[in-house]
Protein backbone atom coordinates (compact mmCIF):
# COMPACT_ATOMS: atom_id res chain seq x y z
CA UNK A 1 0.00 0.00 0.00
CA UNK A 2 1.39 3.39 -0.99
CA UNK A 3 0.17 6.69 0.42
CA UNK A 4 0.59 9.65 -1.92
CA UNK A 5 0.47 12.97 -0.08
CA UNK A 6 2.72 15.53 -1.76
CA UNK A 7 3.38 16.41 -5.35
CA UNK A 8 5.33 19.46 -6.55
CA UNK A 9 5.06 20.54 -10.16
CA UNK A 10 7.25 23.06 -11.91
CA UNK A 11 5.85 24.72 -15.05
CA UNK A 12 7.34 22.98 -18.06
CA UNK A 13 9.54 20.88 -15.81
CA UNK A 14 9.63 17.73 -13.70
CA UNK A 15 7.08 16.51 -11.15
CA UNK A 16 8.33 15.50 -7.69
CA UNK A 17 6.21 13.02 -5.75
CA UNK A 18 6.77 11.87 -2.16
CA UNK A 19 5.15 8.68 -0.98
CA UNK A 20 5.22 6.82 2.32
CA UNK A 21 4.87 3.07 2.59
CA UNK A 22 5.07 0.43 5.35
CA UNK A 23 8.08 -1.92 5.53
CA UNK A 24 6.66 -5.01 7.24
CA UNK A 25 10.05 -6.74 7.60
CA UNK A 26 11.21 -3.95 9.96
CA UNK A 27 8.07 -3.77 12.14
CA UNK A 28 8.54 -4.13 15.91
CA UNK A 29 5.74 -5.62 18.01
CA UNK A 30 2.62 -3.75 16.90
CA UNK A 31 4.46 -0.67 15.61
CA UNK A 32 4.52 -0.16 11.88
CA UNK A 33 7.85 0.90 10.31
CA UNK A 34 7.41 3.47 7.55
CA UNK A 35 9.73 4.76 4.82
CA UNK A 36 9.35 7.54 2.25
CA UNK A 37 10.86 8.33 -1.13
CA UNK A 38 10.91 11.40 -3.33
CA UNK A 39 10.57 10.44 -6.98
CA UNK A 40 11.17 12.89 -9.82
CA UNK A 41 9.35 12.34 -13.12
CA UNK A 42 10.10 14.17 -16.36
CA UNK A 43 7.15 15.52 -18.36
CA UNK A 44 7.14 12.33 -20.47
CA UNK A 45 6.72 10.18 -17.33
CA UNK A 46 10.30 8.92 -17.13
CA UNK A 47 11.64 8.49 -13.60
CA UNK A 48 14.84 10.50 -13.32
CA UNK A 49 15.59 10.34 -9.59
CA UNK A 50 14.58 8.38 -6.49
CA UNK A 51 15.72 9.80 -3.13
CA UNK A 52 15.00 8.05 0.20
CA UNK A 53 13.65 10.45 2.86
CA UNK A 54 13.92 10.13 6.63
CA UNK A 55 10.31 11.30 6.85
CA UNK A 56 6.82 9.92 7.13
CA UNK A 57 3.36 11.13 6.29
CA UNK A 58 2.09 13.74 7.07
CA UNK A 59 4.77 15.96 5.62
CA UNK A 60 4.98 19.25 3.76
CA UNK A 61 7.47 20.91 1.47
CA UNK A 62 9.13 23.91 3.12
CA UNK A 63 9.83 27.28 1.51
CA UNK A 64 13.58 26.51 1.35
CA UNK A 65 13.03 23.27 -0.60
CA UNK A 66 13.27 20.90 2.36
CA UNK A 67 10.48 19.10 4.20
CA UNK A 68 8.83 19.18 7.61
CA UNK A 69 6.84 16.40 9.23
CA UNK A 70 5.42 15.30 12.56
CA UNK A 71 5.94 11.76 13.78
CA UNK A 72 7.14 9.48 16.58
CA UNK A 73 10.74 8.18 16.73
CA UNK A 74 10.80 4.48 15.83
CA UNK A 75 12.32 2.47 18.71
CA UNK A 76 15.93 1.43 18.28
CA UNK A 77 16.58 3.37 15.05
CA UNK A 78 16.85 6.81 13.49
CA UNK A 79 13.56 6.32 11.64
CA UNK A 80 10.10 7.68 12.46
CA UNK A 81 6.55 6.31 12.47
CA UNK A 82 3.08 7.85 12.42
CA UNK A 83 1.84 5.18 14.84
CA UNK A 84 2.49 6.04 18.51
CA UNK A 85 2.74 4.17 21.72
CA UNK A 86 1.12 6.03 24.62
CA UNK A 87 4.49 6.80 26.26
CA UNK A 88 6.14 8.40 23.20
CA UNK A 89 6.46 12.13 22.51
CA UNK A 90 5.37 13.50 19.16
CA UNK A 91 8.22 15.21 17.28
CA UNK A 92 8.28 18.01 14.73
CA UNK A 93 11.18 17.41 12.34
CA UNK A 94 12.53 19.66 9.61
CA UNK A 95 14.69 18.37 6.75
CA UNK A 96 17.13 20.64 4.92
CA UNK A 97 16.95 21.03 1.12
CA UNK A 98 19.64 18.29 1.01
CA UNK A 99 17.17 16.01 2.92
CA UNK A 100 19.27 15.87 6.15
CA UNK A 101 17.62 16.45 9.53
CA UNK A 102 18.02 20.19 10.22
CA UNK A 103 16.24 19.99 13.59
CA UNK A 104 14.07 17.65 15.63
CA UNK A 105 11.88 19.02 18.44
CA UNK A 106 9.84 16.98 20.94
CA UNK A 107 6.34 18.46 21.23
CA UNK A 108 4.98 16.64 24.33
CA UNK A 109 1.23 17.13 23.71
CA UNK A 110 0.41 15.46 27.05
CA UNK A 111 -1.30 12.46 25.49
CA UNK A 112 -0.75 10.50 22.33
CA UNK A 113 -2.08 12.05 19.16
CA UNK A 114 -2.36 10.87 15.57
CA UNK A 115 -0.76 13.39 13.17
CA UNK A 116 -3.05 14.26 10.25
CA UNK A 117 -1.54 17.20 8.34
CA UNK A 118 1.13 19.91 8.48
CA UNK A 119 1.50 23.20 6.61
CA UNK A 120 4.18 25.87 6.67
CA UNK A 121 2.95 29.40 7.44
CA UNK A 122 4.15 32.57 5.71
CA UNK A 123 6.33 33.48 8.70
CA UNK A 124 8.19 30.13 8.51
CA UNK A 125 6.29 28.43 11.34
CA UNK A 126 4.07 25.38 11.06
CA UNK A 127 0.41 24.61 11.62
CA UNK A 128 -0.43 21.00 12.39
CA UNK A 129 -3.65 19.03 12.71
CA UNK A 130 -3.76 16.03 15.03
CA UNK A 131 -6.46 13.70 16.32
CA UNK A 132 -6.37 13.18 20.09
CA UNK A 133 -6.08 9.61 21.33
CA UNK A 134 -7.85 8.12 24.27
Amino acid sequence: MQILRNALTVPEGPVEVVYTYPVRTKDKDLIQYMESEQITFETNGTVTEVIPLVAVDPLTRTSDGGYAFQAYPFPGSTAFTSFPLSSWDLHLVRLSPERAIAWDKSLDPGQWVAPQSILQTRDGGFVTLVVLGS
